[in-house]
């Protein structure tokens, strides 16, 4: 049985101002990028979303399951992105030089970006 995620940080170098998540069972973890991708600021495909950081560099990543999302801060949000998606076992979240394994739940999630 896999142990329920509640709040997880990670401290990550981002390139190429993109982070992932994405099923480690995928061939091609990381997402092609065209315009219109860029413009909207993600890229998503079933398994996959890369979401556009802006800059590259050192980034802070709270990852947090709960059932509702609210934020204190909401009035510091630079961007926020909200999409679906469908958890078959182990996701991997990260940009191309690294990347964090997370073990959940298999089921649908919601993944909210949010851009401080």
């Amino acid at each position: 049985m896999k142990q329920k995620l509640k709040k997880m940080i990670l401290k990550l170098s981002i390139s190429y101002r993109q982070v992932a998540v994405f099923s480690s069972s995928l061939n091609n973890s990381f997402n092609e990028w065209t315009d219109e991708h860029f413009e909207q600021g993600f890229s998503f495909r079933p398994g996959a979303v890369s979401f556009d950081t802006l800059e590259d560099g050192e980034f802070e990543i709270k990852i947090i399951q709960k059932k509702q999302f609210r934020t204190k801060n909401s009035n510091e949000i630079i961007r926020i992105i909200r999409v679906p998606f469908n958890v078959n076992g182990t996701i991997e979240v990260g940009s191309i030089n690294q990347t964090k394994a997370i073990n959940l739940e298999k089921g649908d999630y919601t993944i909210y970006y949010c851009l401080f």
